[in-house]
């Protein structure tokens, strides 16, 4: 993973990742879109190069930040889980890191296990944030 600061203001790949791991969203939401704008208001106060929905090729992460794509499901079913596996490929191309995050699991916790080490085997340099209903008040 790219540890190089982000040219905005000074933040590590690291740094990045713990943001996204403090945020916790003020409840649970019904749709993705909720979690996806409360994420990137959350994380604009913070980095200057945050994008929303930018397009590269035919590749459009939920949010981005300078060379990194932030992919976000929420409520995360099977299926979520399963079209995030084709975006990777597709947002390697375009930027230098990814990070997945999850809110609200509706699937099997073994599903998400074994999806997560299928991910990590192959993309070690890839960041799963599973936020859980013990992190949303």
């Amino acid at each position: 993973a790219d540890s190089s600061p982000d040219s905005s203001q000074g933040y590590s790949q690291p740094m990045r990742i713990k943001r996204i791991n403090l945020f916790q969203p003020s409840r649970y939401h019904d749709n993705e879109f909720a979690y996806q704008g409360a994420l990137f208001q959350y994380l604009k106060t913070e980095f200057k190069e945050i994008e929303i929905e930018t397009s590269r090729g035919s590749s459009r992460p939920d949010i981005a930040i300078s060379n990194i794509a932030i992919e976000v499901k929420g409520p995360t079913t099977h299926q979520g889980l399963d079209s995030i596996a084709s975006k990777i490929f597709r947002y390697k191309l375009h930027w230098n890191d990814m990070i997945i995050v999850l809110f609200d699991l509706q699937c099997s916790y073994e599903y998400y296990l074994e999806w997560k080490e299928g991910i990590q085997k192959n993309n070690k340099d890839i960041q799963i944030i599973l936020k859980t209903a013990e992190s949303i008040n």
